[in-house]
């Protein structure tokens, strides 16, 4: 969405003017992490008492919905709404990777198996804008639809790698279950580090969503109010 999130807000003349889509586009894009703040503590709750199975079947639920839904939506309170329930409440994959990869890796190489994730992770942010405005717009009153549908079948092959890799997950589910992990979840939130982690991860989020939100305005806006007025 990053790539397309001002264009399609003009497209679709959800805005008056292409030179204010700033304002909705940047509602749009942060209606799913919206979403993720209200609900990220409970799903870490449930995965704390019920293992991170739970937590990854909304997660796919709510991509795989999400996506079918956003694909067809030419509204933008939908397209909101959308993006901050099944993109954002449903999403509790935050809460799955540390597990998984101490499951996985142990405690001697979960550092290295984090680092690869995040690299997967930064790969995808890397190349996915970049599918993102080679597939918009390609479907005639659903300019949308393409890019969704990756997403769609990218969540479809999650579920076909969980498939083959259940036994890390079960792993996880035997650790949550100790008393030990309880008692030390409690206060870790207040030990530090974590408060200046949290704090870095913040300000983070802001940087990024600035970048990506200000260059594709900055492509669309007119050459009078200093962007290059593309299409």
């Amino acid at each position: 969405l990053f790539s397309y999130a001002g264009v399609l807000t003009a497209d679709m003349h959800w805005t008056e003017d292409k030179n204010d889509a700033g304002f909705v586009a940047g509602w749009l894009q942060s209606a799913n992490v919206c979403g993720r703040i209200v609900t990220s503590s409970l799903w870490g709750l449930v995965m704390q008492r019920h293992g991170p199975k739970p937590v990854l079947a909304a997660t796919l639920f709510g991509l795989l919905a999400g996506g079918i839904l956003f694909s067809f939506c030419t509204n933008l309170a939908g397209a909101m709404c959308i993006r901050f329930i099944f993109l954002g409440m449903f999403n509790g994959w935050p809460v799955l990777v540390a597990p998984c990869a101490a499951a996985v890796a142990g405690d001697a190489r979960q550092t290295q198996v984090l680092g690869l994730i995040i690299a997967c992770g930064s790969g995808t942010q890397l190349v996915g804008p970049g599918i993102g405005g080679w597939t918009y717009g390609l479907v005639p009153g659903y300019p949308a639809m393409l890019p969704s549908s990756i997403g769609c079948i990218l969540a479809i092959a999650t579920i076909a790698v969980f498939l083959r890799v259940r036994r890390a997950f079960e792993l996880v589910e035997e650790e949550e279950a100790t008393p030990k992990l309880r008692r030390s979840s409690k206060a870790a939130l207040f030990r530090f580090p974590v408060p200046l982690l949290l704090w870095m991860r913040f300000c983070q989020g802001f940087a990024v969503f600035g970048v990506y939100e200000a260059i594709p305005l900055w492509l669309i806006s007119d050459k009078a109010l200093g962007g290059l007025g593309l299409s």
